[in-house]
Order: structure tokens, then sequence, then C-alpha cells
């Protein structure tokens, strides 16, 4: 009678955990953006490098957006086994995000910007955005999270077809690309004379005009000795405090008038 009252006993206990397991980790549906336990996206270049984010969430449910020269474009996810998810866990908490500054500058324009966004199992968030420029532990969490990227079975969600090619010689007949003259539309809240300021010693870059007076939109040169227009282009629609860049444009009509 003792045996049955103690094997009774532990079968309580371990239903109990048993449960309590379960409920740690959410259905799928039940998931949202507060479960996300990594984030990593991966920006545009000069070139075709692949532009696509990745999410983590807890319990190992990820799912991938492809956006742009990307072997997988649309959207895509997985289950990671419990030992993978409890290694890459491990390997950031180990890494200890705290220790690393928020940002890092790089003055290598033709790389793609990395942002990696960790939260930690006090709920605490940390991201680290940059280019080339980052500590070596960092690189290789990146390292990490893009091997889970190219990795293989993920399940389509919504796939989407490769980008169609642009015919620059229609585009070319209704409007031509002033290349040395960039209009630019900053953030209403930066300090735009520092931002200027910055931008002409590295650049060469001076304000033409205000597009409008009642407009956040400045047109804008450089010095083409300093840097190549599509270069600088590039630069800027990266710029966080810049919400839009484009060339200037002459705009022609079929007739050629």
């Amino acid at each position: 009678m003792k045996f049955r009252l103690n094997f009774s006993a532990y079968f309580l206990v371990f239903s109990a955990l048993l449960c309590y397991s379960c409920k740690s980790t959410k259905p799928i549906a039940d998931l949202t953006d507060s479960d996300i336990r990594i984030k990593m996206s991966k920006g545009s270049c000069f070139g075709k490098c692949p532009v696509y984010t990745i999410e983590i969430y807890e319990g190992g449910y990820t799912k991938y957006y492809g956006e742009k020269h990307a072997e997988k474009l649309g959207i895509y996810d997985k289950q990671l086994s419990k030992e993978t998810y409890k290694n890459i866990i491990k390997s950031f908490e180990n890494a200890d995000l705290t220790n690393y500054q928020d940002f890092y500058e790089s003055m290598v324009p033709d790389a793609p910007t990395v942002k990696l966004t960790y939260k930690n199992k006090d709920s605490e968030v940390k991201t680290i955005e940059g280019k080339l420029d980052r500590p070596r532990p960092i690189k290789d969490l990146q390292v990490m999270i893009e091997n889970i990227a190219s990795s293989k079975d993920w399940n389509v969600i919504e796939k989407r077809k490769k980008e169609p090619r642009v015919d620059k010689e229609k585009n070319e007949n209704s409007a031509k690309a002033i290349k040395s003259e960039i209009i630019i539309e900053p953030k209403s809240d930066i300090a735009l004379t520092k931002w200027f300021s910055k931008k002409k010693e590295l650049y060469g870059v001076r304000i033409i005009n205000k597009v409008a007076p009642n407009l956040n939109l400045w047109l804008i040169t450089y010095d083409e000795k300093m840097i190549d227009g599509d270069m600088l282009l590039q630069i800027l629609q990266n710029d966080p405090d810049i919400l839009n860049a484009e060339f200037n444009k002459k705009t022609t009509s079929r007739g050629g008038r």
C-alpha cells in the first residue's frame, strides 16, 4: 500500500511538471512579437547583398522574410530542434550583449547594415547595429543566425517571385536623373546644421536650396572628387536621420521638348 501511495505521488508530480513544461511554450498561433527572443535584419549594399529578416521565438519557432537578392524570397518558417535552440540561446547569453555599444559606425559604405536584437530571460532587450566594424563576438552571433537562414527544410508561407528587371531605357524617356544633385528629406528632430557640417567634411555636401518653404525637402550637391553620386545616394538612403533621398530629375516629354 505504501509503495502504491509513493508511486501515485511521483506520478502526480511528474504529470504536473509535464503540464508546466507544455505550457511554457505557446502554440504557434498564439505567438506574438513579445515572444521573439532573437531578431536579425540584413540591409542592402551597392551590389546584390541578400536583404532579409529572421526571427526566432521562444521555444525555437523561426520565421524568415526574404526581401531582395535572397535565395528565398517571401515568408518562410520552421521549428528549430531543442538542441539547436538551446545552443543559440546559450551563445547569446554567454556573449553578454550589454557589454557592447548599440551602434558601431563604419567608414565602409559598400557593406550591408546588420541589426541584431536579443531578448534575455529577464525580458531585457538589447539591439546592436553596424556594418563591418563590430566586435568579433557579435560577428560570430551573426554567422550563427546566417547559418540558420541558409539551412534547409523551410516551410513556404508566402513565396515571392524574383524581382523584375527594370526597363532603364523606358524610365530614362520620362525622367533623366541629375546625378550631381540629390533631394533629401531629413527627420524633423535631427540637428540639421550638425548633420550638414559632418556630410560636408566627408563628402563635400552643400545646400543648393530648400525645395519649398513649407516642406522639409532640401536640394543638395556634393564634391564629385570625394565620392561617386550613386555611392552617396546609397549612403543617404541608409542614413537613419534621412527619411528619403533621390536624385533630382529633369523631366522630358516623349517628343523631346
